[in-house]
């Protein structure tokens, strides 16, 4: 963020609303729901012109941010595009010779093509960038026999391959950008584990495709030198919902038992099986490895970091205004930590944007990262928490807070909250946490970008000092 929001006149009323803020109470308080614009950015009425929006499930992101979301009831497509404009791009008609039923499982590929599976009839289409819709698959499959029933879910590879899961016919087919179709995997699976009615794929920076059977209960995986394995198993699923990869090539599944698992490149699995939510349907990974859960059963969208720490992002309330959220299913983020999420049962979708952001810079200590989540409002006179974990237990930490932000080497990560404009002294409790409510000073300008770290007492670190991540946001 630019520091020419950081003026002489601005630098002298923070310092005055720092001196505030720092010596306010220091309250014990549960890091709860985190401070987020959430907007419905597409209800029942769909695109206003007629097609209406009913039960959506899985929803995908394409380049520029436009949003693509499937209405399995009303056989059509919607983009949503970043300024609120909302297209039909597929309808009841396909590509106006073969229609398109249930339109289900959606993915975009890098030059902007979306890739639709239609469940009811057995299809797949293509949109182009300029609209035009191609009927790439039908029930036919690769014409050798091999025919595809019920397509659930569809992916993409950086090179372009189109990837379809077909429910019923137990299979998976590749669709080259030629157009040439490739059954690449049937009900035999791998040869020693069978796939059966596979409903999520994904594949990963490296061109690995993974494949969630529900009934056979397990993850397969498929290299792109065509070599099959299967990487989790049915000692732990119990028939998969959906998975998702992360940028450091973790696999993340989620099953009807209600706990989610973590498969590592290297094939270890990790995951307690505790329930963290009711009904988990759908699940995104960001950058950092944060996972975001859609749980239809308590109609909520969750973030769950890497150390497992969960937050919950929308609960039935939805925006606050009167449109709930019923049902949550499909979620999509974005590089900047901008998540969507479909209501199945409210009929409607809800853009979610964090306030603060997240510039990481921490670094290992004895009991992990120290974490630092900020959350709450920035609005004058609101409250607003840290709430610092994984440090050692009753140690001291020592917190920043700037109004620019000069990255600078130091204790093996970075500082962003450097050169720090106010700093404070805080013990963290006997379970390595510190907790704080504090209340926002009157009279904060608008326009000023915060920074916050911690440095964190760590006797087993050279230095003796251990970093936290960095949280930012502009005051409103």
């Amino acid at each position: 963020m630019s520091a020419a929001h950081g003026s002489p006149r601005t630098h002298h009323a923070l310092r005055g609303s720092a001196a505030i803020l720092l010596g306010a109470a220091l309250l014990a308080a549960s890091a709860g729901a985190q401070a987020l614009s959430v907007t419905e950015v597409l209800d029942a009425g769909g695109d206003g012109q007629g097609q209406a929006l009913s039960s959506p499930q899985d929803i995908a992101l394409g380049p520029g941010g436009r949003l693509y979301v499937p209405s399995n009831a009303t056989d059509v497509v919607f983009e949503v595009a970043p300024g609120g404009v909302i297209t039909t791009i597929l309808d009841a008609g396909g590509d106006g010779v073969h229609g398109c039923d249930v339109p289900l499982g959606v993915a975009v590929d890098l030059s902007g093509n979306v890739y639709v599976a239609c469940e009811g009839s057995d299809n797949v289409f293509r949109i182009a960038p300029d609209r035009s819709v191609t009927r790439v698959l039908d029930a036919s499959g690769d014409g050798l026999g091999n025919t595809l029933d019920a397509p659930d879910d569809v992916a993409v590879d950086a090179a372009g391959n189109l990837y379809v899961a077909g429910f019923v016919s137990d299979n998976v087919f590749k669709v080259t950008p030629g157009g040439v179709v490739t059954e690449i995997m049937d009900n035999t699976g791998d040869g020693s584990h069978r796939l059966e009615n596979p409903n999520s794929l994904a594949v990963d920076g490296s061109g690995n495709l993974f494949i969630s059977g529900f009934l056979s209960h397990n993850v397969l995986k498929i290299t792109p030198a065509g070599v099959k394995s299967e990487v989790i198993g049915d000692v732990w699923l119990f028939r998969p919902r959906n998975l998702a990869v992360g940028p450091s090539g973790n696999v993340y599944v989620i099953h009807d038992s209600g706990s989610i698992y973590k498969v590592t490149p290297s094939g270890a699995i990790t995951g307690t099986g505790q329930v963290l939510l009711q009904g988990e349907e759908d699940l995104a990974v960001d950058a950092a490895e944060n996972l975001y859960v859609a749980a239809a059963g308590s109609n909520m969208l969750a973030r769950i970091s890497p150390s497992g720490k969960v937050v919950i992002l929308v609960d039935f309330l939805g925006d606050g205004a009167g449109n709930t959220l019923s049902g949550s299913d499909g979620v999509a983020v974005d590089a900047s930590g901008r998540v969507w999420v479909s209501g199945r049962a409210s009929n409607n979708v809800f853009e979610v944007e964090p306030i603060w952001s997240n510039l990481g810079g921490e670094t290992l200590g004895a009991f992990g990262r120290p974490a630092l989540d900020v959350f709450g409002s920035m609005q004058p006179l609101s409250n607003f928490g840290l709430d610092l974990t994984q440090v050692t237990p009753n140690a001291l930490a020592l917190a920043w807070v700037s109004v620019t932000s000069t990255p600078t080497p130091a204790f093996g990560g970075t500082l962003h909250a450097f050169p720090p404009l106010g700093e404070f002294l805080v013990a963290a409790n006997a379970s390595g946490r510190f907790p704080a409510l504090i209340n926002w000073p009157a009279g904060t300008p608008a326009g000023v970008d915060l920074y916050f770290q911690f440095l964190v007492q760590d006797g087993t670190v050279p230095g003796g000092i251990t970093l936290s991540n960095a949280m930012t946001g502009t005051t409103p």
